[in-house]
Parts: C-alpha cells; sequence; structure tokens
C-alpha cells in the first residue's frame, strides 16, 4: 500500500511509534469493541459525521 507514498509510510509509523495503540489495538477499533456496536448506533455516528462539508471530490484518469 505504501510503496508509492513513503512520506505516508514514514508518518504512519511516526505517529504509532509516538501513540501506540492499547494492547496492540489496530487503526478502526478493537475488534470485541467493534463486534459489540449496533446497527442503531453505525448509522446513528454515520449520520453525525458524513455530512456534504465533510466531502472531497477527487477525480483521476484522462478526460477533458
Amino acid at each position: 500500500m505504501y510503496e508509492r507514498l513513503p512520506h505516508l509510510t514514514a508518518t504512519n509509523l511516526a505517529r504509532n511509534a509516538a501513540a501506540p495503540l492499547a494492547q496492540g489495538a489496530r487503526r478502526g477499533g478493537v475488534i470485541e469493541q467493534l463486534r459489540s456496536v449496533t446497527v442503531e448506533e453505525a448509522c446513528a455516528w454515520h449520520r453525525s459525521f458524513y455530512k456534504p462539508r465533510h466531502a472531497r471530490l477527487i477525480i483521476a484518469g484522462a478526460f477533458d
């Protein structure tokens, strides 16, 4: 994933070294906590976070 983005690799490694996650967790959550999330909680979180003001449009490719 990071082959073409060495600066991203360095940033992520530095962040993980400076502030490691508890109990060897991975970014995105601890699996036990993720399993306990209900559909209603996930939908509420999605509604509160994903808003037009947070959107980014990225276009790539050959076009006019």
